[in-house]
């Protein structure tokens, strides 16, 4: 089960740029949230095959066995690189995320370079968070 949390600004399609201090649109045609929320579902589901991945709130009937819930703190801009910082919690422990992406394209292609570098992350996570759940019960 995946969720997502994304400050303000970016759930008003924008992003903050350090340097000018001023806040700019990026520039997407769709719901940043909706989309990458269905971009984590996506990544999820083909780094699990063998997995139901949804998105909260959930539609199943049973409970989810692991959750995994995206905080983005801050997604800005600062000396031509865009930087990503938050939280991903995996059944409630914490991890701390930081992650930065040259801005040698638009706004929109840097986004999803840094939020690939994000669920890559969460992948491995997830990974490590089953092994050691299976390591504890054998």
């Amino acid at each position: 089960m995946m969720q997502l949390d994304l400050p303000w600004y970016m759930l008003e399609g924008k992003i903050y740029d350090k340097n000018e201090k001023k806040y700019i649109d990026i520039g997407l045609s769709e719901d940043i949230a909706d989309w990458l929320m269905q971009r984590g579902v996506y990544y999820l589901q083909n780094s699990f095959p063998n997995a139901t991945v949804g998105r909260y709130p959930w539609d199943f009937d049973k409970k989810p066995q692991l959750l995994v819930h995206i905080v983005i703190d801050e997604l800005f801009v600062k000396n031509n690189t865009m930087i990503v910082e938050g939280k991903v919690f995996i059944n409630e422990q914490a991890k701390i995320l930081r992650f930065e992406e040259s801005l040698n394209t638009n706004l929109y292609k840097s986004i999803d370079k840094i939020f690939a570098k994000l669920l890559a992350f969460v992948v491995t996570e997830v990974d490590r968070s089953c092994q050691e759940a299976l390591d504890t019960h054998f």
